[in-house]
């Protein structure tokens, strides 16, 4: 269906003989108004004032306001939204807008792109759900539909809109995936390949403290030599491989105990906690990824059947500690290790400290040990 073009640019001839722009745009039954003026004589300023007139819904055509031109540039770095955001006190990561816009791009805009705002209804959303569950896994429809829930509640927001019709709709269920762990005879056996090898050891050793800290890989790559301490690590950033360093996935800084066996400290390099030999750059969790993979087809470890990846080290860390005879009185210390999202007052008001983690050291210090001990 060909949607008319919402407004229209023209020159008029005042009887001072000057020239200015004027514009008309259309009502809700296709109608033009009455004509206005813009007030300047240069085209291009006129059609950044009637873009920017469209946009805020001061024409009365706004039901024509189409979704692709609401949500052009609406998670830019400069953006209305992002600065918002920014006065919140919760500015999006650079990774995060580019996730957001990847998904309008690829996900939204071309289902909504052509049809008006007001003409988007709870059931047209619905039918595009049914798009993405056909087309795409449940996270990226559920992040999908977020994204889109966002950009409608502005349009409401602007009065452009007079409900949010994605509002109330459920989100699909994501099914836990089945993975069969690593097994400390299988960490083992991982840390004493050869397959690191000696330029690499910063790989090698990156993957130990992700085994016995549980951090994301990002916060692990992100260290800097200065954030590591005898018996701490002070996890403030993560490394993203395209945004470099950034805020960790929750915003929170946090301290991570470590084992002093682990002797990290004096094994750091000039800038990076990571970092290889003879070079100011910090080793990448792309690197150690795909280490870590060849590692495990070396050993007959099956990571595709398995379900393993780096990540799978924090989901074994959690596990272990919450399986040790401390399990049933640790959660909350755990929870405050691996950086866990949770919004109840018991973690407003706790304020943790080295000596608060005995349990944690402990157990720390004989997986430790299990990992690095002689090969088994």
């Amino acid at each position: 269906m060909r949607i008319t073009e919402p407004y229209t640019i023209f020159l008029r001839k005042l009887p001072s003989g000057r020239q200015i722009y004027y514009y008309q745009f259309r009502d809700e039954d296709g109608r033009r108004s009455a004509a206005y003026s813009t007030g300047t004589d240069k085209i291009s300023q006129a059609k950044r004032i009637c873009q920017r007139l469209y946009n805020e819904g001061k024409f009365s055509s706004s039901r024509q306001l189409l979704f692709s031109t609401f949500s052009s540039g609406f998670f830019d770095e400069n953006s209305p939204y992002n600065k918002w955001k920014k006065t919140n006190g919760n500015e999006l990561a650079p990774s995060t807008l580019s996730s957001y816009k990847r998904l309008l791009e690829m996900q939204i805009v071309p289902y909504f792109g052509d049809m008006p705002l007001r003409k988007i209804t709870t059931d047209t959303v619905k039918k595009w759900i049914v798009w993405l569950n056909e087309n795409w896994s449940a996270k990226t429809s559920n992040n999908a539909q977020s994204v889109l829930n966002i950009i409608l509640k502005s349009a409401k927001e602007k009065k452009l809109i007079s409900e949010v019709p994605s509002a109330d709709l459920s989100f699909r269920k994501i099914k836990k995936k089945n993975r069969e762990l690593l097994t400390t005879k299988e960490l083992n056996r991982i840390y004493h390949s050869p397959l690191w090898g000696k330029d690499w050891e910063c790989a090698r050793r990156a993957f130990l403290t992700c085994a016995i800290t549980g951090m994301r890989i990002g916060e692990i790559v992100g260290l800097q030599t200065f954030e590591v301490g005898n018996d701490r690590l002070n996890v403030e950033h993560t490394l993203h491989p395209k945004f470099g360093l950034g805020p960790t996935k929750t915003r929170v800084c946090r301290f991570v105990p470590i084992p002093k066996v682990l002797r990290l400290k004096e094994q750091c390099g000039s800038r990076w906690a990571f970092q290889k030999i003879d070079e100011e750059k910090p080793c990448l969790a792309g690197f150690i990824y795909k280490r870590l993979m060849l590692i495990c087809d070396s050993l007959g470890i099956d990571h595709k059947a398995r379900g393993i990846t780096v990540h799978s080290l924090r989901n074994m860390f959690i596990s272990y500690m919450r399986g040790s005879s401390f399990g049933e009185t640790i959660d909350l210390k755990i929870k405050a290790v691996v950086g866990h999202a949770d919004e109840s007052m018991t973690d407003w008001y706790t304020y943790w400290k080295p000596e608060m983690f005995p349990e944690i050291y402990e157990i720390q210090e004989k997986l430790f040990k299990e990992i690095t001990e002689g090969e088994k």
